[in-house]
């Protein structure tokens, strides 16, 4: 959008200058292309308002994050101030930490009973009006499955090929969820 809008605000210059500068015979002189700033491959926006407009949305997201916090009963008093450099950091790791999911499939009663309520606050009615026990039952076959498929099969990605990985004793969506074969 930034470098359409200001692609289309340059254009629209280098028309009025070759207007301006149209001899009165209307043949208009020819140009080289470094006189042509869309020949010469000029950044279109530049480090700076990029940086401005990143650091905009970043500090949107940030709040919207921090709202998701409080909605799920986070302490308000832990939530990092808003002209704390790493915010969003922050609030994304406060966020995820929030649900925490043992590996350990016989575990899930605990996180339906400390999580589960808190959670589903924040999926779709879809989701969230399931019955707790079909929640259960899928989240216990999904971490079987994730355990075994991480045990049998050699790790394809390279952060996973330590000798440790799948021993971990929380869950981490990023880092085990794609080794579910049967996702739905």
């Amino acid at each position: 959008f930034f470098e359409e809008d200001a692609m289309q605000s340059m254009q629209a210059k280098m028309n009025k200058v070759l207007i301006d500068e149209t001899p009165e015979d209307g043949i208009v002189p020819q140009r080289d292309k470094f006189a042509d700033p869309f020949k010469a491959y000029l950044p279109v926006v530049n480090q700076r308002a990029f940086l401005l407009a990143l650091e905009s949305v970043v500090a949107s997201l940030a709040d919207d994050v921090e709202t998701m916090c409080l909605l799920v009963g986070l302490d308000p008093d832990y939530i990092p101030a808003e002209n704390d450099p790493l915010r969003f950091k922050k609030l994304m790791d406060m966020l995820f930490s929030a649900f925490p999911l043992r590996k350990d499939p016989s575990r899930v009663g605990e996180f339906m009973i400390e999580s589960w309520p808190r959670l589903r606050n924040l999926l779709p009615d879809e989701v969230a009006q399931l019955p707790e026990e079909q929640v259960e039952n899928w989240l216990r076959g999904h971490l079987t499955r994730v355990r075994l498929n991480q045990r049998r099969n050699r790790p394809t990605i390279l952060l996973h090929q330590s000798q440790r990985f799948g021993d971990e004793e929380w869950y981490s969506f990023a880092e085990d969820f794609p080794y579910d074969d049967d996702p739905v």
